[in-house]
């Protein structure tokens, strides 16, 4: 299978996505995913942008479309809806096309995409924990795996993590459930840059954890089913933005290109084999930009059998610290688990577990927030893998702490000289102060 991949298109008139499109048609790919923002020109010349497309990879062509922020409900340039109308999905998806749906290239792989962060149709696109949207991907990558499918490729326009301009828009959830799922390859454009990620276990939107970096890419190679590799292709044809070498996120990053950094233009094309994806950035400066020199390839490879999945951790337990949160401990069982599957339902007793948070190897601790005053919560965790899941830990249950009474006393704390550096509650609430 061979297909290719890019965002942030840009104007008929503009030379560079003149090139990537000529350049386009010459690589003999199945299909192309166009990972947001289109045209970047006015609503109502979608059609127009689409004859343009077509003039260069013909009109039979799978352009297959999944919305950016500037053909959102709310973009400037058109509406995803009248592009898709000119450029229909042709590769017999499933869900609604340019804004949530998949495919797959029978007994290689699945790509899915996703408008995560927008608003299609009056249809807001939320991947939050618990979510509809969120347990319908879970549950599509997880079938992908029962049917032994090799691949799984998910593709999407907005980032979390980037050593450029953009925040995590998507949320952390999201980006924690593709790696805890431990996706293949994660694709995105809207940072306008080339941007190959390092081999993920786990990421920290924010700040860099290096204990998340299962192999650094810096030999190109990655071996299949030990984490994720998300790829930044964002420079198709519009102006370039600028890496930022000293970005929190950096860390994560084995390969980048952009304004400020060697510009050329182009897009990816991925050739799979039932053992082996290979990645190769296809260079298309032309035009009103300066050639570049930038390259980029890298493989992803099956190799020995995955590992067995870890040993469940124990001695789970849960402590109310507030009317809103409640602590988890646990002892780790296990030397190869990639991280930490937590789940929790309301009550004592229940049994409707959902998956609430993911967390790296070796953490032993989490802080779930965010919970209602008075209220009981049970948990249970477990540890994953390459090769699975383990069995689940105990569960346990805390009920968060009722909030004070209005205008009741919280604290009664008498300073004196000479009295020491703990001052004690007279109130009888236990609120020491320590100076």
């Amino acid at each position: 299978l061979v297909f290719t991949a890019g965002g942030d298109h840009g104007q008929s008139t503009q030379g560079t996505t003149q090139a990537s499109l000529a350049s386009l048609a010459t690589q003999g790919a199945a299909f192309y995913l166009a990972l947001g923002d289109m045209s970047y020109q006015s609503p109502g010349t979608e059609a127009a942008w689409c004859n343009f497309v077509k003039s260069y990879v013909g009109s039979t062509f799978p352009f297959e479309l999944v919305s950016g922020n500037h053909e959102d409900d709310a973009g400037p340039n058109g509406f995803i809806g009248n592009f898709a109308a000119c450029l229909p999905d042709r590769m017999g998806s499933t869900g609604t096309y340019a804004a949530e749906y998949y495919f797959d290239s029978p007994g290689l792989a699945r790509v899915i995409m996703i408008a995560a962060d927008l608003s299609i149709s009056g249809t807001p696109y939320s991947y939050t924990v618990g979510s509809a949207r969120y347990n319908w991907l879970s549950s599509t990558i997880d079938s992908a795996r029962a049917a032994g499918i090799p691949w799984v490729v998910v593709g999407m326009h907005k980032n979390c993590i980037t050593t450029a301009t953009k925040t995590c828009e998507i949320g952390e959830a999201l980006m924690d459930l593709l790696i805890s799922k431990q996706v293949d390859l994660v694709l995105q454009g809207h940072d306008h840059t080339y941007q190959r990620s390092k081999q993920l276990s786990c990421a920290n939107a924010g700040s860099y954890l290096a204990s998340c970096v299962v192999d650094d890419g810096a030999d190109n190679a990655y071996a299949k089913g030990v984490g994720t590799i998300f790829v930044i292709d964002g420079s198709f044809g519009r102006s370039l933005y600028a890496i930022s070498t000293t970005d929190s996120e950096n860390g994560y990053f084995a390969r980048w290109m952009g304004s400020n950094v060697n510009p050329t233009y182009g897009f990816t094309k991925y050739t799979l084999t039932a053992t082996q994806l290979a990645a190769q950035y296809i260079v298309t400066s032309d035009g009103d930009a300066t050639a570049g020199t930038f390259t980029d390839a890298f493989t992803i490879t099956a190799g020995a059998s995955p590992p067995s999945p870890p040993a469940a951790p124990s001695s789970l337990a849960a402590t109310a610290i507030s009317s809103s949160q409640i602590n988890l401990s646990w002892i780790d069982g296990s030397s190869n688990e990639d991280g930490f599957r937590i789940e929790r339902c309301s009550g004592i007793g229940c049994t409707g577990f959902l998956e609430i948070a993911a967390v790296g190897a070796n953490v032993t601790s989490y802080q779930n927030t965010g919970l209602t005053a008075a209220t009981a919560y049970s948990y249970r965790i477990r540890s994953y893998n390459a090769g699975g899941n383990s069995t689940y830990s105990n569960t346990v249950s805390a009920t968060t702490q009722s909030p004070p009474p209005a205008g009741s006393l919280i604290a009664h704390l008498k300073l004196d000289d000479g009295a020491g550096a703990v001052a004690i509650d007279s109130s009888g609430s236990g609120n020491n102060g320590t100076l």
